[in-house]
């Protein structure tokens, strides 16, 4: 009888061990009229949530909606974390300071905005360029920061040193449009023990109720798979 508790016991280990991994990427913290909503599914569901939040913001007029929306957020702070999504959202290689600058002016923006986000108490550990659109210059530039996450880089992140997630398992066809039907074929095609941790990208500010039922069922998806949420904090 001890030896099949025992084998019970090394099974549900082993298939939490062998389980695949998300990290829930939600971009663009703030914009669009769907967070609100958002972050309460997200805390009614105990889901993590990685949010990406951009620096400038802080100083435009936008500061009061996310002063807002940061009071959900702080309320259930072992749900959700911030990581930094630049400092203007543009991907445009003349106006994108991540495809356009060089390695001295990137450290520059990023030391400067991470200053901006701690005085409003936030402590981003992580990285996501806007549209996910960086230049060979951008892992150098990453070095001589406080950020040591990247998630979803573009191209060689060789010099970088902190970890990096480039899987993407998608459940938007584009911002703010899903498509959940592709979402789940995808998830049912990848191993539990070859998938290690895949980055789900979203923009929940341009989400209306109907992208929220689609959502629920990839959650549900997810969970019925065995595969864990990962906070970068």
């Amino acid at each position: 009888m001890r030896i099949n508790k025992l084998f019970i016991v090394f099974l549900f280990f082993s298939k939490s061990l062998c389980a695949g991994q998300i990290i829930l990427k939600a971009d663009d913290f703030g914009r669009g009229s769907g967070w609100q909503q958002f972050l309460v599914y997200a805390a009614e569901n105990d889901l993590l949530v990685n949010i990406g939040v951009i620096a400038g913001d802080f100083t435009n007029d936008r500061r009061e909606i996310l002063s807002a929306l940061k009071e959900v957020v702080d309320s259930q702070d072992y749900k959700f974390a911030f990581f930094y999504h630049g400092h203007i959202h543009r991907c445009n290689k003349l106006s994108s300071i991540f495809l356009n600058g060089t390695e001295v002016l990137q450290r520059e923006v990023i030391n400067e905005d991470v200053m901006v986000l701690k005085n409003e108490g936030i402590f981003p550990i992580a990285f996501g360029a806007p549209c996910n659109k960086n230049n060979n210059q951008t892992a150098e530039a990453l070095e001589g920061t406080e950020l040591k996450v990247w998630l979803l880089p573009a191209g060689d992140t060789e010099s970088f040193s902190g970890e990096v997630f480039r899987r993407r398992l998608n459940i938007e066809s584009s911002p703010g449009k899903t498509d959940v039907e592709s979402f789940l074929r995808e998830l049912d095609s990848l191993s539990n023990k070859t998938s290690g941790t895949m980055v789900v990208q979203i923009h929940p500010g341009l989400w209306t109720y109907n992208e929220i039922t689609d959502f629920a069922q990839a959650i549900a998806a997810i969970k019925k798979k065995g595969w864990t949420y990962r906070l970068l904090k």
